[in-house]
C-alpha cells in the first residue's frame, strides 16, 4: 500500500518534457514556421517558447535549424542578428530583407548586412519585399552567393527593369529558381547555368514587352517551371519559343491567348491558367473567356495531365451553349488530363450526362472544385458521375474546397450530410474545411409523443453516422 501511495504521489514529468529532443525541436521548429510575420516568428514567438521551461530553452537553444532564417528588417537588431549567424552553426540560411524605404536608413542597414555577409557563402534563399531598390542594390549588388538556391523579390523595382547583377551567374551559380513578382519586373531573364524555376510579372503600363521577355527563354534550355502575371501587348509568333524540358506552366496574364501559341512545350505535364480578362467586342468575335485562350489549340497540350483552372466567376454571363464551348475547347486542347482543379461553378459547363466536354478525359482520376456554395447539391454531376459508373469506368477521386458561405435557408441543417449522401457512393469524396452550421427548432423535431423524430429514420441517423466518421477522419488527418 505504502508503495502505491508513494507511486501516486510522485510526481511525473509532463509528457512533452520526455520527448525525445528531435522531437521536441522539430514541433517548435514548426509552430514557429507557422506564425506570422515571419519577422515576429523569430524576434518574438521564439523568445516565448523559450521560457516555458529549461527543456525548451535548451532544446531551442541548442538546435542550428531554429536560428537559420534571418530578417534584415528595421524591427531587428545587430545582436540579435549576430545570435541567429553564430546559432546557426554551418547550416544553410534563409535571408529575408524587408521594409529598408528611407535613405535614412542606409547606415542601419549596411550594420545588419555587414553582420551577415561574411557567412554569404551560406545563404541559400533570398526574399526581398518592400524596398528603395536604390538603397538595396547599393549595398548588396556586388556580393557573392555561391549556394544561393532561390530568390523572391517583391515590390522593389530595379533600375531601367535590368536584372540585378547578383542574380547572375558569376555571383550566384548555383541560383536555381527566381521569382520575381509585381513592382519587380525584369526585361529579360539571365542566363544562369542552373536556372530551373522561373515566375515573372509582366509591367504593360511600363512598356515591357513579353515577346522580349520570352525570347530570352530561349538559351535556358533546362527550364522546367515557368510562371507569367500580368499584362503585355507585344508576343513573339505563335509556335517561336521552344522549351523542350518544361513540365509546369502557370499563367495569371489578363489573356493568356498569345503566350499560348508562342511556347512549344512538348514534355508539359502542368497547367494552371486564370481566366482571360477580354473585350465585350471580343467575346462577341471569340466566344467565352476560354474559347477564346483555347480554340486555337486542339490537342497542342496533349501531354498535360493536371489542369487547373481558376477565377471563373463570370462563366455564366455569357449564354450556356458559349460556354459549353468553352469547356469543349480546353479538354480538346489539353484531351489527356488525369486530375482537374476547376471552380465549382463551372461543373454544369463540364459535366453534363450526355455529351460532357469532360468524356474528353479518359484517363480521368481526380477532380478538385473549388468555392462550391454552401446548400448547393450539384445533381447534374451527380447525374455525369452516375452516367459513368454505368460505363464501368474506375471511382474518381473528388474532391471539394474553399467553400463559399451564404445565409440561404439550404445551407444549414444537414447540408453536409446530403452533399455527402448524394456524392460517396459515385466517388472517393473528400471535403476540406467545409463550414458547419446547423440551426435546429427542437419544437419542430419533436413529434406528438415528444420524442425527437431526426432518430426515428434510420436513413438520416446513417447520414449523419457516416458524416460524423468523414469529419474525424478529416480532423485526425490533419494532426
Amino acid at each position: 500500500m505504502d508503495r502505491i501511495n508513494g507511486f501516486v504521489k510522485r510526481r511525473l514529468p509532463a509528457p512533452i518534457t520526455r520527448l525525445p529532443l528531435s522531437v521536441l525541436s522539430d514541433i517548435i521548429h514548426r509552430t514557429i514556421c507557422n506564425t506570422h510575420p515571419v519577422s515576429d516568428a523569430h524576434r518574438c514567438t521564439k523568445r516565448e517558447l523559450a521560457s516555458v521551461s529549461r527543456c525548451w530553452r535548451d532544446a531551442i537553444l541548442n538546435c542550428p535549424k531554429l536560428w537559420t532564417t534571418i530578417v534584415i528588417g528595421p524591427s531587428w537588431s545587430a545582436p540579435l542578428v549576430i545570435a541567429h549567424v553564430k546559432r546557426s552553426g554551418e547550416c544553410p540560411l534563409d535571408i529575408i530583407i524587408t521594409k529598408w524605404n528611407s535613405m535614412n536608413q542606409s547606415s542601419r542597414l549596411k550594420q545588419l548586412l555587414g553582420a551577415t555577409v561574411t557567412c554569404g557563402y551560406r545563404w541559400r534563399s533570398l526574399v526581398i519585399r518592400e524596398n528603395n531598390a536604390t538603397l538595396l542594390f547599393e549595398n548588396i549588388q556586388y556580393m557573392m552567393f555561391p549556394a544561393l538556391k532561390r530568390v523572391e523579390i517583391s515590390g522593389t523595382q530595379f533600375s531601367s527593369f535590368s536584372c540585378p547583377l547578383f542574380l547572375t551567374s558569376h555571383y550566384a551559380p548555383a541560383l536555381e529558381q527566381m521569382k520575381l513578382l509585381k513592382g519587380s519586373s525584369i526585361d529579360r531573364v539571365p542566363n544562369v547555368t542552373n536556372l530551373r524555376s522561373v515566375y515573372l510579372y509582366l509591367d504593360d503600363e511600363k512598356g515591357m514587352s513579353g515577346s522580349l521577355l520570352l525570347s530570352s527563354l530561349l538559351p535556358i534550355q533546362q527550364l522546367s517551371e515557368l510562371g507569367l502575371s500580368g499584362t503585355s501587348d507585344e508576343w513573339p509568333d505563335a509556335e517561336s519559343i521552344c522549351l523542350p524540358v518544361l513540365t509546369s506552366l502557370t499563367l495569371t496574364l489578363s489573356d493568356p491567348w498569345p503566350a499560348l501559341g508562342a511556347l512549344v512545350t512538348p514534355g508539359l505535364l502542368s497547367l494552371a491558367c486564370s481566366e482571360p480578362k477580354i473585350s465585350t467586342q471580343t467575346m462577341r468575335r471569340r466566344g467565352c473567356p476560354w474559347a477564346h485562350a483555347f480554340r486555337d489549340f486542339p490537342k497542342k497540350f496533349a501531354t498535360v495531365q493536371r489542369l487547373c483552372l481558376s477565377d471563373s466567376t463570370s462563366i455564366f454571363s455569357t449564354p450556356p451553349e458559349t460556354t459549353a464551348l468553352g469547356a469543349q475547347a480546353v479538354c480538346a486542347a489539353c484531351p489527356g488530363v488525369r486530375r482537374a482543379e476547376l471552380p465549382a461553378n463551372m461543373m454544369d459547363v463540364f459535366f453534363v450526362k450526355d455529351n460532357a466536354p469532360a468524356d474528353l478525359w479518359q484517363d480521368l482520376r481526380g477532380l478538385t472544385f473549388r468555392g462550391l456554395t454552401t446548400g448547393t447539391i450539384p445533381r447534374e454531376f451527380v447525374r455525369w458521375l452516375v452516367a459513368r459508373e454505368s460505363n464501368h469506368k474506375h471511382l474518381l477521386q473528388v474532391t471539394f474546397s474553399e467553400f463559399k458561405t451564404t445565409d440561404s435557408p439550404d445551407a444549414s441543417g444537414f447540408w453536409p450530410g446530403s452533399l455527402y449522401e448524394q456524392l460517396h457512393s459515385h466517388c472517393k469524396l473528400k471535403l476540406k474545411g467545409i463550414p458547419l452550421k446547423a440551426t435546429l427548432n427542437m419544437d419542430s423535431l419533436m413529434d406528438t409523443r415528444g420524442t425527437s423524430s431526426v432518430y426515428d429514420s434510420p436513413g438520416m441517423v446513417k447520414t449523419r453516422y457516416l458524416w460524423c466518421c468523414h469529419c474525424y477522419d478529416s480532423a485526425r488527418s490533419k494532426i
